[in-house]
């Protein structure tokens, strides 16, 4: 058995406890600006979302020889970094002769560290698109896997060669990077490289390749 503290202590305590508490929340507020200090300054970074708009020049292999290819891609950006959008691009060289490219599909991308100067994105393209190849012949070109080869060998000896085309849709496929330069807040300029894949029919060449991007972004 323990007899109880006379009433003199008891208040000597509570006197100590209340004047440790309010030390301690003395040293507390004294101590937030000197670790506010040490974090670095606070920084207000704004979260956008709007429209963007990127006229480019693609530069991709087709055919044996460079050709390029103009179009562009718009569409929606969340929280500055998700596109969503389309785009669609297709040959400028349009002589007789040669290859014709076209193709288009849904766009989307991701931009990495979109406040900085400099910056990193990445976008890919999944759509539809159509070859034509020049060739002469003269009567119905063959059935069969070998169309391609078969209508490009085929003439009409009485009239001679009769020119024209033959046509394919594809399904095509293009990721690709970029790295993009901050001009204003609203204008970048963006320089990349990717990758179309195709699917590709027996018989027919390939309309696979590499490309090389310039592009101008809007946004809005």
């Amino acid at each position: 058995w323990c007899p109880a503290p006379p009433p003199r202590l008891r208040r000597a305590r509570r006197s100590a406890c209340v004047g440790g508490l309010a030390g301690l929340l003395l040293l507390l507020c004294l101590s937030a600006p000197a670790r506010a200090q040490n974090a670095g300054p606070l920084v207000f970074q704004p979260v956008e979302n709007g429209f963007v708009l990127a006229p480019e020049i693609k530069v991709t292999r087709l055919d044996g020889k460079a050709t390029p290819l103009a179009g562009g891609y718009g569409g929606w950006i969340k929280d500055s970094h998700l596109l969503i959008g389309g785009g669609g691009y297709w040959s400028t060289d349009r002589k007789r002769d040669s290859r014709n490219l076209a193709y288009g599909g849904l766009v989307v991308g991701w931009f990495f560290n979109p406040d900085q100067k400099i910056s990193v994105g990445a976008k890919g393209l999944l759509g539809l698109g159509e070859v034509s190849d020049a060739v002469t012949f003269g009567i119905p070109y063959c059935e069969g896997p070998k169309e391609y080869l078969c209508a490009a060998q085929m003439y009409d000896s009485r009239r001679g060669p009769t020119f024209g085309r033959l046509r394919r849709e594809i399904l095509v496929a293009e990721p690709e990077l970029n790295v993009l330069a901050k001009l204003t807040p609203r204008l970048r300029v963006s320089a990349g490289a990717g990758y179309r894949a195709t699917s590709d029919r027996r018989g027919w060449p390939s309309a696979k390749g590499a490309t090389g991007t310039v592009s101008v972004q809007f946004s809005f």
